[in-house]
């Protein structure tokens, strides 16, 4: 569906092979940034961003990357699986570099991963530092909405307790207003999973305003 100043692409997975899945959504990015739109994907579980930054990155090569995410997914492989939601900031981390990955909200993930975001220094504070960091660079931001703690928004896949609230996801995307933005991103929502009661999956629209 294209307008005069948007277009939308579906990409649906079915059986595919990852691979193939993530080269179709690959190829969707690249038609979007070459007609020099702002990238906006909707996923999905977490691994849709990966084709999406390489695409950002092709075009701007100091590109940084801003992840919202209660886990850190930078797991080399999960289990024999070298793609995959659990891995999807490894392998953004191995394509833009240490100095142009930050991670907040994470409060999930393997000893190793926490040793290796501390050693790299990829977790950030959601305050002026983030600006002043991201400041002059295109940015990337990718929000996988389980950041947010599950009595904000349980429905998502792996939801963690102590997650960020509404007001603390709201004043980091303040902070980032007014930054050169290539792209972003929002994943992870799973309607099946919002209780009847709970908290409307409408709140992803909001982030999306």
């Amino acid at each position: 569906m294209r307008s005069p100043t948007s277009e939308t692409f579906r990409v649906e997975s079915g059986s595919e092979p990852v691979e193939h899945v993530l080269s179709r959504i690959r190829e969707a990015a690249a038609i979007v940034l070459e007609r020099r739109k702002i990238l906006f994907a909707l996923g999905g579980e977490h691994l849709v961003t990966l084709p999406c930054v390489e695409e950002a990155h092709r075009r701007h090569r100091d590109l940084t990357v801003v992840v919202l995410d209660a886990h850190l997914d930078l797991r080399e492989r999960y289990g024999e699986v070298g793609l995959s939601h659990a891995t999807v900031s490894r392998r953004i981390l191995d394509l833009v570099g240490r100095d142009s990955l930050a991670i907040l909200g994470a409060r999930s993930g393997t000893r190793e991963e926490f040793a290796l975001a501390r050693e790299l220094g990829l977790r950030r504070r959601g305050d002026g530092s983030l600006r002043d960091w991201a400041a002059g660079r295109p940015v990337y931001l990718s929000i996988d909405l389980d950041v947010l703690d599950p009595s904000e928004l349980p429905g998502t896949g792996t939801p963690e307790a102590g997650g960020m609230r509404w007001g603390e996801v709201q004043a980091i995307l303040a902070l980032l207003r007014g930054a050169r933005l290539a792209g972003m991103d929002l994943t992870e929502l799973s309607p099946p999973w919002t209780p009847p009661a709970g908290p409307p999956s409408w709140r992803r629209s909001s982030f999306a305003r």
